[in-house]
């Protein structure tokens, strides 16, 4: 509970569903006790996935917080890690996981995760194949809104590979959000494999996927931490 809501919140949650009176400090100090080794994969993997998110933190006096951003890293198949504003742990988890040395990178588009990417083999001969997630993919495709039948027709190009048919589509349109996915297309186009081959040929997924009630909530959870517990709960 600590790990999904700020520890008043889970001390409410206990009292309501369990009947359990525990103090939110008393909570807090219990996840400040508990040792949390980082997760580590056992067989290797074909497949990374990274995505970017934001935490709200809190200073222990009132006011506003601060967003700042952090790494979800999930190993498919295998395990999940977060890492909150320190690369250099990244990096050293990283290297002592064991991955294949062909390596599908999924990523949502976000410049830093292609980063995250090659941090990860940098000292490893892997060979790296990156791919921009099916899903982020059509979400800034419908983003851009208007004809049906034209997003249609880009999807279907775009499931296919075929970059240049699907940002010709655009070509008669004046508003930005259009231009703004079509260069997001040229930017990424040779992230952009034939989705429908990649499927058949069983070279990995095509979307980022995280197993359930892993760090997944973290992601999604609106929270307020308190900058010093983040880096435990983190690790979950």
């Amino acid at each position: 509970m600590c790990a999904k809501s700020s520890y008043q919140q889970a001390e409410e949650d206990l009292k309501t569903l369990m009947g359990i009176n525990v103090g939110h400090s008393t909570l807090h100090r219990l996840v400040q006790r508990v040792e949390l080794p980082p997760a580590q994969a056992t067989n290797k993997t074909t497949t990374v996935s990274v995505e970017g998110g934001k935490i709200c933190l809190r200073s222990e006096e009132t006011g506003p917080g601060e967003w700042r951003d952090y790494k979800l890293v999930n190993l498919h198949d295998e395990v999940c890690e977060a890492f909150f504003q320190d690369p250099d742990a990244l990096e050293q988890w990283s290297e002592k996981q064991p991955l294949d040395w062909i390596l599908t990178c999924l990523g949502d588009g976000h410049p830093g995760i292609w980063n995250v990417f090659e941090s990860l083999v940098r000292k490893r001969p892997i060979l790296k194949r990156e791919v921009l997630d099916w899903f982020h993919l059509m979400e800034n495709l419908y983003k851009v809104g208007g004809s049906g039948q034209r997003l249609a027709r880009v999807e279907n190009f775009l499931w296919h590979g075929w970059v240049d048919r699907a940002i010709a589509e655009f070509d008669a349109l004046k508003n930005k959000r259009a231009r703004n996915f079509q260069n997001y297309l040229s930017l990424h186009r040779h992230r952009i494999p034939c989705y429908h081959q990649y499927r058949q040929l069983g070279l990995g997924p095509v979307y980022i996927s995280y197993p359930e009630g892993g760090i997944w909530t973290l992601k999604n959870s609106i929270v307020h931490w308190l900058m010093k517990p983040t880096f435990a709960v983190t690790s979950q």
